[in-house]
C-alpha cells in the first residue's frame, strides 16, 4: 500500500476549492461519482483498491457529511445537499476524527509503514499536497480552523509529513550534487 497516496486521496475531494465555478462540497464530494471512478480500480486491483477507496470516502462521510454541513452525496442524480451538520467543534466530530487518527496510526504501526514514511522515497512528494493544503494552513490561520482537541493529531501528521518531505529533499539534493561532481572535468 502506498501510504502517501492514501493521505493524498483523503484530501483530494477538496480540490474543488481550487477549481473556479465548481461548488465546494459539490460533485467532488459525491459518493456516486466516487464509486463510478473507483469501479475500474476495483476491477483491476480488486480488494487492494479498498484502502484507497476508504481514504477517499472517509473525507466525504466523516469530514463533510457529519461535520461539514452537507455534501452533494448523490450528484449527478441530485444536487441536494445531505449531511448531519453536527459541526466541527462537536464532541461527535472530534471523537470521529480521533478514531480515524488512532485507527490509521495503529494500521501504520502494525504494517510498519510508519517507519517507511521517513525514508527517502519519491512517492513522499505526494505528502506535499496534504501538508501545504490542509495541515500548514490550519496552523497559519488564526483563529485555528480545527478545534484545540484536534491539534495533537494535526501536529503529529504535520511532523511526519515534513520529515518525509525533508528526507526525500535531502536525497534529491545529494543525488544532484553527486551528478554535478561526476560531470566536472578532471
Amino acid at each position: 500500500m502506498n501510504i502517501p497516496l492514501v493521505f493524498l486521496l483523503s484530501v483530494i475531494p477538496d480540490v474543488d476549492l481550487l477549481i473556479p465555478f465548481v461548488e465546494h462540497r459539490g460533485p467532488f464530494h459525491s459518493i456516486l461519482l466516487t464509486v463510478v471512478v473507483f469501479v475500474p480500480f476495483f476491477v483491476k486491483y480488486r480488494k487492494r483498491a479498498s484502502p484507497y477507496f476508504a481514504a477517499l470516502i472517509q473525507h466525504l462521510l466523516i469530514g463533510d457529511y457529519v461535520a461539514g454541513g452537507g455534501i452533494q452525496l448523490l450528484w449527478p442524480l441530485t444536487s441536494q445537499p445531505y449531511g448531519l451538520d453536527v459541526g466541527i467543534e462537536s464532541p461527535i466530530s472530534i471523537a470521529l476524527e480521533w478514531a480515524i487518527f488512532l485507527v490509521s496510526a495503529v494500521i501504520m504501526i502494525k504494517t510498519k509503514d510508519i517507519y517507511k514514511l521517513p525514508q527517502p522515497n519519491p512517492s513522499n512528494l505526494i505528502l506535499g499536497v496534504p501538508t501545504f493544503t490542509v495541515l500548514l494552513p490550519t496552523f497559519l490561520a488564526f483563529p485555528l480552523h480545527v478545534p484545540l482537541a484536534l491539534v495533537p493529531p494535526h501536529i503529529l501528521y504535520l511532523g511526519i509529513f515534513l520529515i518525509s518531505l525533508s528526507k526525500y529533499s535531502q536525497l534529491a539534493i545529494a543525488k544532484s550534487m553527486h551528478k554535478k561532481q561526476k560531470e566536472k572535468p578532471t
